[in-house]
């Protein structure tokens, strides 16, 4: 028996609650806890400063050749995975912070997210950049 179980037994015999009622939900939170460490953790960034520094991270680009005004697709598609994931993981943040990290607009952020959806070719680069952040 596991902690969780043995406290429900206690609680049990405290509330005078049947042992058999009381051993069957034991099993079931110890069933249940199983089941969640088994599970692969849900990537949770805690703000959008985070998020930019994985983003980096996963993409190889430093967070200086993000906000500098290069083309090369490489970065502008890693630029759109992070407005687009920005979006997506913060929808009450303001789009002037979320374009601040790479030195860009709100008008700007709201192209990017657009862009992502609508051209194939960076949604799957915005899938592939979630995927290695741990995003499900």
């Amino acid at each position: 028996m596991t902690y969780t179980c043995e406290a429900i037994l206690k609680a049990a015999e405290l509330a005078e609650i049947p042992t058999v009622t009381a051993k069957y939900m034991a099993t079931l939170l110890d069933e249940a806890e199983y089941l969640i460490k088994r599970q692969k953790p849900e990537y949770i960034a805690p703000d959008v400063e985070h998020l930019f520094k994985d983003v980096c991270r996963v993409s190889g680009f430093t967070a200086t050749q993000l906000r500098i005004r290069s083309r090369k697709r490489e970065i502008s598609y890693t630029r759109h995975a992070f407005a687009a994931l920005a979006c997506e993981l913060f929808p009450g943040k303001n789009l002037d912070t979320i374009g601040s990290y790479m030195c860009q607009k709100h008008d700007t952020v709201i192209y990017y997210r657009d862009q992502v959806e609508k051209v194939r070719e960076k949604h799957n680069f915005y899938l592939d950049i979630k995927k290695k952040i741990g995003i499900v």
